[in-house]
């Protein structure tokens, strides 16, 4: 039956029946097949022609609030309230409309009155509830919830809605019974297993979140916030892959949040991915474009790029007077240190000082920052209040290294205070005979003299190297290892071909302050075993993934202690290979790359690099190696040899201030002299590879306090400190092919505290 027919049919009743009831009957029909215009006009003939006006009010107010006029709707009901003025349901009628437009407090009136009338169904329950949920008025909106939850009529879901309540107060036990009860009644409630879910994610339940998760996914498609909860379940558990992959999913099926690109641009950060970090991130503002910590995280992605002009215009994009906390202070004094805006700088930490910052921290880097600049004077006092404000200034190893910092600026050469860092070679015991190693000789252990000497330091020492040999095989090992890891401060990176590696050094080390990295000069069978003589490239595969295993379970890469490096010495054997090695490292979750060329400490042309023609396509190579390492959030440090810059200590490596002074004198070429001993095979000490053959003491025969300020260390310092670098260090050093940032710990390694 078309609608003309119907309508002719129901006009013509209307007609002879005289009581308006066939074009209300008419208007029905209409409404059923969707024409709400006709079914209106129906309706106003119903009521000319003597129907019941209230009947005829509601059903027309229900079509005026469908269609979104709602101020003819409340018309209509508000007439049908002076006919009938003790109908309830006439009052809950106005409150739905009320609540549809938004305007709660006129609708709870008015369901308010519809209770007092006597009209108060479940269904009128249940939306007191929620408008109450929405005032924020839990206590009412449980009351009301709860009446509708027991009736026999009970609204579908209500259950859910209350326990949404109890999951907004973190009162997650009375949630979880609601959400049980729900499930248990037979519904199949996707959204009870949602946020069941979620409970489970904030009680540190994961694997029951991802459960309850995929249960509600299995109920429908659903949208994309339980992805962005499992994302978060994700997260929680450190699998910040899968993490990843669920904030993406969540964003593709929407609600699209500035949360969620938020969370996304933070994990993206972790990961190293600072591309699509900055990305993100803008899109969140795109989202919430008032959010002004949003510009101080894209600021900071930014400088981690290096790009230090444009994060300097993302935290221009807060008015000054905005600026809440002392991290827009923090941030910004790190780019204007890098851009060589000293004052600027100065102005931005003495700011964050203020605002209570951590002293301290800000103080060490007001110290750098004007030994930087060529001010040691100014420099030795930042870092005497630092050990005056900071919370570790009772601290031995703090104080060491206040003092230590002090004796560099002042470039003293006798120092006071002891080493910060110790590279500890333990023995030359290996489970190979790699093809570029020069360990090779009569069996050698570390003496027990030098490992006395090391344990009396560790109380003043930041970091200690171990290295072999295989380390892993060397005698005592366990002991000293457990022995640095008693002092807190200790940063143990250990260099190992890692398969030597079991279930019980997994469990230690994916706990404890480790660096570890793994000797890998070939990410195929034949290169591997080629070079690392009596390898095998299976075990090696192995042990890489038992080592992920235990770091996911222990809470790393995401937050946990343990972090994972592979090191590649580059040569002919090998090169080929370049174009694979960060897609290897990224499948076993090495979270930084580092490149070493062929005897490059001992010789300033050498191997590989003495061919600049074979050099130079190494060196394309690695520009591309690096723009996928960035991608994939993988820092490399490539250490391999550049073509010349100017010679460092010819001129200033540092920046200089603004506005000059007189103070203002060049930078030292390195650091190491002052910051560090290594203790190589047969019981020479040096001061770093980069030192070659230059000892400057012996552990077998020497304290190791008296090694620190003998003649020949002193003698280091006194050319370097002198601007006569040239006399004593390598000539590699010297010509610029190290980088500068190679010659100071505090570049290798900035994040001490």
């Amino acid at each position: 039956m078309n609608s003309e027919s119907s309508g002719a049919r129901f006009t013509k009743m209307g007609r002879n029946g005289g009581s308006g009831s066939g074009y209300f009957d008419a208007a029905c029909e209409q409404q059923r097949l969707g024409n709400a215009d006709k079914a209106i006009e129906y309706l106003k003939k119903a009521v000319e022609d003597g129907f019941d006006k209230v009947r005829a009010s509601k059903e027309l107010a229900r079509l005026y609030c469908d269609a979104g006029r709602y101020n003819l709707a409340l018309d209509e009901l508000a007439a049908a309230a002076k006919l009938a003025p003790d109908d309830g349901h006439i009052n809950a009628m106005m409150g739905r409309v009320y609540s549809v437009m938004t305007d709660y407090d006129p609708a709870i009136g008015e369901y308010k009155k519809a209770e007092k009338k006597g009209y108060m169904t479940a269904e009128v329950s249940r939306e007191l509830g929620l408008l109450y949920r929405r005032k924020r008025d839990f206590h009412a909106a449980v009351e009301y919830l709860e009446k509708a939850a027991v009736s026999k009529d009970s609204p579908a879901g209500v259950r859910v809605e209350l326990a949404r309540i109890y999951f907004e107060e973190k009162d997650y036990e009375k949630a979880q019974e609601k959400l049980n009860e729900e499930i248990d009644s037979g519904s199949d409630s996707s959204q009870a297993h949602e946020l069941l879910g979620s409970i489970h994610v904030r009680q540190g339940r994961y694997k029951e979140a991802l459960e309850e998760f995929e249960a509600a996914c299995r109920m429908g498609p659903g949208d994309g916030r339980i992805c962005g909860e499992m994302g978060l379940a994700y997260e929680k558990m450190n699998d910040i892959d899968k993490a990843v992959i669920k904030y993406e999913e969540a964003l593709s099926k929407g609600p699209v949040t500035a949360r969620l690109y938020s969370d996304l641009g933070r994990l993206y950060e972790q990961q190293r991915r600072y591309d699509l970090a900055a990305g993100a991130f803008r899109n969140a503002q795109k989202e919430s474009p008032r959010d002004r910590d949003l510009h101080l995280r894209l600021a900071g992605v930014l400088w981690k790029k290096n790009d230090y002009d444009a994060a300097a215009r993302e935290i221009g994009c807060v008015d000054e007077t905005e600026r809440e906390g002392c991290e827009w202070n923090m941030r910004l004094a790190g780019i204007y240190g890098k851009q060589g805006k000293t004052e600027l700088a100065a102005r931005e930490l003495n700011s964050a000082i203020e605002k209570g910052c951590d002293e301290g921290n800000a103080r060490i880097e007001l110290g750098r920052l004007r030994r930087a600049a060529g001010e040691p004077r100014k420099a030795a006092e930042e870092f005497r209040r630092a050990l005056e404000k900071s919370r570790y200034g009772g601290e031995k190893w703090f104080s060491n290294w206040m003092l230590n910092e002090i004796e560099i600026s002042g470039r003293k050469v006798n120092l006071d205070s002891y080493p910060r860092r110790i590279v500890a070679g333990l023995t030359n015991r290996c489970n190979l005979r790699c093809a570029m190693c020069e360990a090779i000789g009569p069996l050698w252990d570390i003496s027990e003299r030098a490992a006395e000497g090391i344990v009396r330091l560790m109380p003043y020492l930041q970091s200690i190297v171990w290295v072999g040999g295989e380390v892993f095989l060397a005698p005592g090992f366990r002991g000293l290892f457990e022995k640095a890891s008693s002092y807190p401060q200790i940063e143990q990176p250990i260099c190992t071909n890692g398969l030597l590696i079991d279930e019980s050094w997994c469990r230690i080390l994916s706990s404890s302050r480790v660096l570890l990295t793994v000797s890998i000069d070939g990410v195929t069978k034949p290169t591997y075993e080629k070079i690392r003589t009596g390898a095998d490239f299976g075990v090696l595969l192995d042990k890489l993934e038992m080592i992920a295993r235990y770091r996911k379970s222990e809470g790393t890469p995401a937050g946990g202690k343990m972090r994972l490096g592979m090191q590649m010495v580059v040569m002919e054997e090998n090169s080929a290979e370049l174009d694979r090695v960060v897609g290897f490292a990224k499948k076993f979750g090495f979270e930084f790359l580092s490149l070493l060329p062929l005897d490059y400490c001992i010789k300033e042309n050498s191997g590989l690099f003495s061919d600049e023609r074979k050099a130079a396509l190494v060196r394309q190579k690695v520009a591309a190696l690096a723009e996928e390492a960035a991608e994939s959030g993988i820092q490399l440090f490539d250490n391999l040899p550049h073509p010349n810059e100017t010679p460092s200590d010819k001129t200033d490596d540092r920046t200089r201030p603004e506005g000059g002074g007189n103070e203002t004198e060049p930078g030292l070429l390195c650091h190491w002299p002052w910051h560090q001993l290594n203790l190589g095979t047969n019981d020479t000490v040096c001061i770093h590879c980069f030192c070659g053959n230059k000892p400057v003491g012996n552990s077998r025969e020497e304290e190791l306090e008296a090694i620190w300020n003998g003649s020949a260390i002193r003698l280091a310092r006194e050319k370097i400190a002198s601007g006569r670098s040239g006399e004593w260090c390598n000539p590699v050093c010297v010509s610029g092919k190290i980088k500068k940032d190679a010659l100071c710990w505090e570049c290798v390694h900035p994040g001490i505290i």
